[in-house]
C-alpha cells in the first residue's frame, strides 16, 4: 500500500469475466516515505478495489515496506500499516460485509516487523496495546522526495501499462 510506484501497478484477473468467482491483485511498490503520498497511492489502490467490487478482501501483510527492512528499504513507520490496514477494513465494510482475511507473508527486519504486525493486529482489532514503534522517527529522514530519474522511469512504466485492460 506512498509516492510514486518504482514499478508499474499489477492488476490481473484469473477467470472469465461474466464467472463470479475472480480475483484481482493490486500491487504497488513505492519509493520512499512521505505520508501525504501514502495516501494518494493507497486511495488509487482502494479505487481499484472498488472497481472490482469483491466478495472477499485478502490482504497479504508484507512488511517489507517497514523502516528497517533491509530489502524494500521504503521507511514506512508502523503506524502507516496500521492506517492501511484501516482503509482496508473500511473498503470490506463497503464492499463485502466486512469479509477480509489477513495473513503474513514477509519483512525481513527482525527488529521492526513485530511492531509493524501489532500495528496491523491492533488495527484489525480495534484494540491497542499501547506500544509504540521505535523506530517511527526513521520516516521523517530527509531525501526521499522522488527524483527526476525516478520520475522519469514511473512515467514511462506508466506509459508502458497504459493499455493493459483492467
Amino acid at each position: 500500500g506512498t509516492g510514486q510506484p518504482v514499478h508499474p501497478p499489477r492488476l490481473t484477473s484469473d477467470a472469465d469475466p461474466h464467472h463470479r468467482s475472480r480475483s484481482v491483485i493490486c500491487e504497488r511498490v513505492v519509493h520512499g516515505h512521505r505520508e501525504r503520498r501514502l495516501h494518494r497511492a493507497h486511495a488509487q489502490e482502494l479505487l481499484r478495489v472498488e472497481a472490482f467490487d469483491p466478495e472477499l478482501i485478502v490482504i497479504a501483510c508484507g512488511f517489507d515496506a517497514g523502516a528497517l527492512d533491509p530489502l524494500g528499504r521504503m521507511l514506512l513507520p508502523a503506524a502507516a500499516f496500521d492506517e492501511m490496514t484501516q482503509r482496508l477494513l473500511g473498503a470490506a465494510d463497503r464492499l463485502c460485509d466486512g469479509r477480509l482475511v489477513a495473513s503474513h507473508e514477509g519483512g525481513y527486519s527482525t527488529g521492526h516487523v513485530p511492531f509493524c504486525g501489532l500495528a496491523t493486529i491492533e488495527a484489525l482489532s480495534g484494540l491497542e496495546a499501547g506500544v509504540d514503534d521505535p523506530f517511527a522517527y526513521l520516516a521523517a529522514i530527509p531525501g526521499q522526495a522522488l527524483q527526476p530519474h525516478q520520475k522519469a522511469a514511473v512515467d514511462a512504466a506508466a506509459e508502458l501499462v497504459a493499455g493493459v485492460p483492467r
